[in-house]
């Protein structure tokens, strides 16, 4: 994959991490969960889409609380982890792999389309037609992002002086949890 806006548009491939990211990533808090159900969002029997899923931790931690959930990654390793951790979890969850602006379900299939941490991927004039017409008429797109921050955290810190270390060039860094700028 490759976004000119992100790291000056190199090369980049989330399968080559997803072993690691299926060991070692945390789970997203369950006060998260407690407040998206506060908004009506990931509720028994909701139709959910999760766009950019990588290893399913949102998805996941929706299908938990009893929402009915597809899982779409453009990353085929990505998606085999996201498989085994569902089914570690007895966890029914459809997971297949494609881009969120190639996505080719029916018509007002769901009722909430989330993409945690992965929006800024998505080429959104394309993908938000697509969403647009697989969400019902009420349904609603839900963007989420939890950020590790290295000035508030002492692992994140290290971290991200090791990752300058090896790649001096990388523009991630001295993030500060500013939303991104979204597409309107």
């Amino acid at each position: 994959m490759r976004v000119q806006k992100i790291d000056r548009g190199r090369e980049f491939d989330w399968g080559k991490t997803s072993a690691d990211y299926s060991a070692y990533r945390t789970e997203y808090p369950k006060s998260l969960f407690d407040a998206l159900n506060g908004l009506g969002i990931g509720l028994p029997g909701q139709r959910l889409l999760d766009l950019g899923t990588g290893t399913g931790t949102l998805a996941r931690g929706l299908a938990e609380r009893g929402a009915i959930v597809t899982g779409v990654d453009i990353s085929p390793n990505q998606i085999g982890e996201a498989k085994k951790l569902a089914e570690g979890r007895n966890l029914k969850i459809k997971f297949s792999v494609g881009a969120a602006e190639d996505i080719e379900f029916a018509d007002s299939s769901f009722d909430i389309v989330t993409a945690a941490q992965a929006w800024i991927y998505f080429d959104a004039p394309r993908a938000i037609p697509k969403i647009l017409r697989v969400l019902v008429k009420e349904g609603r797109l839900v963007l989420t992002l939890v950020s590790w921050l290295a000035d508030k955290d002492e692992i994140a810190g290290r971290m991200e002086e090791l990752v300058l270390k090896y790649n001096p060039q990388w523009t991630g860094g001295g993030y500060k949890g500013d939303p991104p700028k979204y597409t309107r």
